[in-house]
């Protein structure tokens, strides 16, 4: 037929393509019929499909109210399009997908309007959109959204095919797994066939009527090649329009018919379901889980009614009306379940299966539920049906024959179950059959809530909410959850920690790390009472783990001496601190949750007081997320490896040695994916000088560790352990470090490290397992400002606002604390200065040893008045740097003071921007020209003492008369002093007179090295740091030292041994019981060490 309607027209007209100039008549008998017929058909498709809509809108309907949804209706609007155009849920994996999955959006919606030209061109092949469709422009894009759509699909096709589930072994695995796959083929060749229709009318169009302006290859890149090989006929035209009309009318009809194709529907519900989005300003719905409500009311003690309100939901109708849409839009696309700890670990957990399965039940509800209202069964309160109201219901459908009947009475009696229980095919169902449930209650408890299904999801669908909807009801009403769980909140209702501890308790890391430093931490009620009064900034907030966990303590010890050292202003709430209740609201247990959240806040509020700086830090990042974003107080919260980084940055804690090995950065759920922090613990990784290498999934492709919502507490179901598999894929890396930022994290990673070590059946697992550690970031950071077994002195703290260290505490839109100006050059500053320092201590190691038993030696032989050794002025090692351990500028006295009173501590000076370091630098510039011609005139004066009155000092025989102590009058006796200087000056002046040369740059080296010098006397002053006594026999000048960094790295490290002077028995002092002088007046670490008696702490002057 259609070959003899294009014949008729080729013999009425010869066809030339391209010349003719005037077009085919139009054969009117044949377009009428075909457009009428077409259209009849046409608008019956489209009254179904309409109907769809309006079922769709009505079982939506059905759901609870929710008037959250509609705020700020400007910016969900512009987040909408924001999502749509950029497609910023997609492109962060498989950006091809993303690609592709755009030109065919875009060809749906540009693609509808072209196709509505069929209707015109039906009637008039030469027709078409009136004043647009023979313009350049339009048919531009009418070419480029046809063949980007065909190809767009034809990729999206072909993804579909290679990850069919039903082809190959790796039917698991499959994002596609129990995906409605027909529906999805179905769409994907509509969208081909619709592309191909739009190009099919253009070349025909082309072909026929060359004299409206077609035929321009420049704009109809394939259309005019096509063109080519087609006849001219208007029959053609009105044909394939007819076509390309019936199959997307064939879309219609198939799609308004079957509610549960997600797959089609959401190209019309993903706009509506992200505009209702939770958080208005475009986040996800992650951090909080949103609140628990009743008939559109939240629920709190103060108002609930028991015998009324919903306690979460058990039934399809207590979800809102937002979470059928969720159910209603789901695309099956599977990303959701890609990176679910439970379903990867080999669990039945599947998060794409959970919201499908609500989506059935949902729409098989539909007309129960909708009968029920009409006749009244439906509670005004809750919008739920009674449940002996169920077998009624079967009742008030139409009539159906007798078989269709029986089927709707199976339905009802299958809806009546509960809508979470046990798998029909459980061991227990054969004899609790009222247990069975709609969904397995084992899916409901496998979720770790870490919100990779929330955050993968294109659509925006809440999937974590549900479940902990799904999770309230069991724990609230129906009395239904693991009994590992019961123990959780029996514990945290009388003890206040998951645990079971005694609250008394949660000292004992305060005890623990005040007697291996001399340090204790400020505690809120005994050490410190007003908060602002007494200069407080911030409070660490420990946490349950941080306190009693014992691998947990250890990363909170390592915190607070980092903010004790970085001069960071802050109290510990001790014993009053309880948990956050974050355990308890995740298992569903929503009003134990509030109890201990209004418990914590009225506590954080009498500590705050009026003070404005309600600031908190954080270590556990499952606390970091419930104080800072469902406490309903405005506290800024920070975690510590924030704070701790910021401390870096502003070079208030500075790395000097390296950490060894190979290191793997973990990324807790809560404060990654939930929170957005990722870059700023692996600055503070990589700032530790430790190889960093990543997973395979990582940043916000991390796999959890198993210990979110409450499965620390919970034992693991079937499968693999959560652990385990996070673990395996860390030692896959050959790290020997896996660092994390979570207490629950390190317990969970290092359980797997020892299991796998243990328990594996590969030697090379076992090989790694035992070579790996699992540490917290801030003991990584620890180990990096230590030198040998010393930490740096505290610095002065930090005045109240002067830093503003919470300047990145939210992840989401963080600012960096250093102007952005500022901040690269920072970065490669303090890059520079660690590989300096990396470098410097890689030399000094080989000659460490060496230096080490030469200042014994001469510990050993010193007798010495050590105050007027330290106040003598004659010998001055500077720390004035950004980073660098030692300038070693180092300072010869003209002359020999008399014995000074010790002075204040000198302190460690560091400039806290960018702005400082050029005056820095020329600072010290000035002190090296200057220590220059100082040592040239010390020489000159040396060599002419040496002339006039050579040395000869003997060794001191029996007990040696000194001077007053520091804390007298301040003069010395001369015959102590004499000997003092000689001997000092005898031992030391050659070794470090080679010092000074190796300090300064080659080109203003003297020529002291080597060279012998008159015996004088020297001072010794190391910033925050006193010197021991270190003399040699007048008689035995030792050679001279090594270079100078080792020299001074050493002198560094025993000063940090003797925090206070120490004086020489003498008659005019006052002995202890042990013949040794106490100080007259401590130093601020209050601490006395005698010569040659290491501190009894490595921390000693930390105090």
């Amino acid at each position: 037929m259609m070959r003899k309607m294009i014949s008729d027209d080729l013999s009425a007209l010869a066809y030339t393509p391209f010349t003719l100039a005037a077009a085919p008549a139009t054969p009117r008998n044949i377009t009428i019929p075909v457009g009428v017929v077409t259209t009849l058909l046409s608008l019956v498709c489209w009254a179904i499909f309409i109907r769809g809509i309006v079922n769709l809108v009505e079982m939506i309907k059905l759901g609870q109210p929710d008037h959250t949804r509609t705020d700020h209706p400007w910016r969900r609007l512009w987040n909408l399009l924001k999502e749509f155009l950029a497609h910023t849920r997609l492109v962060r994996k498989r950006r091809t997908v993303a690609v592709s999955h755009w030109f065919v959006m875009v060809g749906f919606i540009v693609g509808a309007f072209i196709l509505l030209e069929a209707y015109i061109q039906m009637f008039d092949p030469a027709g078409g959109w009136p004043g647009i469709h023979d313009q350049r422009g339009f048919r531009g894009l009418v070419e480029f959204i046809g063949i980007t759509t065909v190809i767009g699909g034809l990729y999206l096709t072909l993804t579909r095919i290679h990850n069919n589930p039903h082809r190959g072994k790796n039917r698991h695995s499959s994002r596609f797994y129990r995906s409605n796959m027909g529906a999805g083929y179905f769409v994907d060749a509509v969208v081909i066939l619709e592309g191909l229709g739009m190009l099919a009318v253009k070349a025909g169009q082309i072909a026929t009527y060359p004299a409206l302006g077609g035929g321009d290859p420049h704009v109809d890149w394939i259309t005019y090649k096509v063109a080519q090989s087609l006849p001219a006929s208007p029959t053609m035209v009105c044909i394939l329009a007819a076509v390309k009309l019936l199959i997307a009318m064939l879309w219609l009809l198939l799609v308004g018919v079957n509610l549960n194709w997600g797959v089609a529907w959401h190209r019309l519900g993903a706009f509506f379901n992200i505009y209702f989005k939770r958080e208005s300003d475009g986040r996800t719905a992650l951090r909080d889980i949103h609140p628990m409500q009743s008939g559109g009311t939240v629920l709190t003690f103060d108002n609930i009614d028991p015998e009324k309100d919903l306690l979460g939901a058990g039934r399809i109708q207590d979800f809102t009306w937002k979470d059928w849409l969720d159910f209603s839009v789901c695309t099956e696309c599977g990303r959701c379940q890609d990176l679910c700890p439970a379903w990867n670990a080999g669990k039945s957990l599947n998060p794409k299966l959970i919201i499908t399965g609500l989506r059935d039940v949902a729409q098989d509800s539909a007309p129960y539920l909708q009968a029920a209202r009409k006749e009244g069964l439906v509670d005004s309160d809750t919008g739920r049906i009674a449940d002996d109201a169920f077998p009624r219901l079967v009742d008030l459908l139409p009539a159906k024959p007798a078989k269709k009947r029986a089927h709707q009475r199976a339905e009802l009696e299958r809806l009546s179950h509960p809508l979470v229980g046990i798998n029909p095919h459980h061991a227990d169902a054969q004899r609790h059959p009222e247990r069975i449930g709609l969904l397995d209650e084992e899916d409901l408890w496998a979720c770790t809530t870490c919100g990779a299904c929330v955050d993968q999801c294109p659509l925006d669908i809440e999937i974590v909410d549900h479940v902990e909807d799904m999770r309230r009801h069991q724990v609230l009403a129906a009395d239904n959850y693991p009994p590992e769980l019961a123990s959780l909140f029996k514990n945290l209702q009388s003890k206040g920690n998951p645990w079971g501890q005694s609250p008394t308790a949660r000292e004992t890391w305060i005890d623990e790390l005040e007697e291996e430093t001399g340090w204790r931490v400020p505690v809120w009620g005994k050490d410190v009472h007003d908060f602002a009064a007494e200069g407080m900034e911030y409070i660490f907030w420990v946490g349950c783990a941080g306190a009693y966990e014992d691998r947990a303590k250890e990363a909170t010890k390592a915190t607070a001496l980092l903010l004790h050292l970085g001069g960071v202003k802050f109290c510990v709430l001790g014993n009053q601190e309880a948990c956050t209740g974050d355990s308890a609201r995740r298992a569903g247990n929503e009003f134990l949750f509030q109890e201990m959240a209004n418990r914590n806040m009225e506590l954080l509020d009498s500590v705050f007081g009026d003070s404005p700086n309600r600031k908190i830090i954080a270590t556990c990042a499952h606390c970091f997320n419930t104080l800072s974003n469902e406490y309903s107080r405005p506290y800024t919260v920070i975690h510590h490896s924030v704070v701790l980084n910021q401390l870096v940055n502003r070079h208030r804690l500075i790395p000097t040695t390296p950490v060894e090995g190979i290191t793997t950065y973990h990324d807790p759920c809560y404060l990654a994916r939930h929170n957005h922090f990722y870059s700023q613990p692996r600055e503070l990784v990589e700032s530790t000088g430790t190889q960093v290498t990543e997973m395979d999934h990582t940043r916000e492709q991390a796999f959890c560790c198993g210990a979110g919502g409450a499965h620390f507490w919970m034992e693991e179901k079937p499968g693999t352990r959560i652990n385990l598999m996070r673990v395996d894929e860390a030692l896959s890396t050959e790290a020997t470090t896996i660092a994390t930022s979570c207490p629950f994290c390190a317990v969970m990673l290092s359980d797997g490290v020892k299991q796998r070590m243990t328990t594996s059946q590969s030697r090379l697992v076992k090989a790694r397992a035992g070579n790996t550690r699992v540490a917290d970031i801030s003991i990584l950071l620890l180990e990096s400002i230590r030198r040998g077994d010393k930490l740096p002195q505290p610095l002065a703290p930090i005045p109240v606002g002067d830093i503003d260290l919470t300047a990145e505490a939210n992840g989401f839109s963080h600012t960096a604390s250093v102007p952005a100006e500022e901040a690269e050059t920072v970065k490669d500053y303090t890059a520079t200065l660690h590989e300096n320092e990396v470098e410097e201590n890689r030399a000094a190691a080989a000659e460490q040893e060496a230096v080490d038993d030469v200042l014994a030696e001469l510990e050993e032989e010193a007798v010495i008045d050590d105050a007027s050794l330290i106040d003598a002025g004659a010998l001055t090692v500077s720390l004035q740097t950004v980073g660098l351990p030692l300038l070693g500028l180092i300072e010869r006295s003209d002359s020999v003071p008399t014995a000074q009173a010790p002075g204040p501590e000198p302190v460690i000076v560091l400039p806290s921007s960018l702005a400082t370091y050029e005056a820095e630098e020329q600072q010290i510039e000035k002190e090296r020209k200057a220590e220059k011609e100082k040592l040239a005139q010390r020489k000159e004066r040396i060599e002419r003492a040496g002339e006039s009155a050579p040395a000869t000092g003997k060794p001191l025989e029996g007990k040696p008369s000194v001077g007053k102590s520091a804390a007298g009058s301040g003069s010395a006796a001369s015959t102590g002093d004499a000997v003092l200087g000689t001997t000092l000056d005898a031992g030391l002046d050659t070794a470090l007179g080679t010092a000074v040369d190796a300090a300064l740059p080659h080109d203003e080296q003297g020529d002291t090295a080597g060279k012998a010098s008159t015996p004088g006397e020297v001072d010794l002053e190391v910033p925050g740091l006193a010197l021991l006594g270190m003399l040699a026999r007048a008689d035995e000048i030792p050679p001279a030292l090594p270079p100078m960094v080792a020299v001074t790295k050493t002198i560094v490290a025993k000063a940090t041994q003797a925090a206070q002077p120490v004086h020489i028995n003498d008659d005019n002092t006052d002995n202890d019981d042990n013949g040794d002088v106490v100080a007259a007046s401590a130093s601020p670490t209050g601490v006395a060490i005698r010569p040659g008696v290491s501190a009894p702490q490595d921390f000693s002057a930390l105090s």
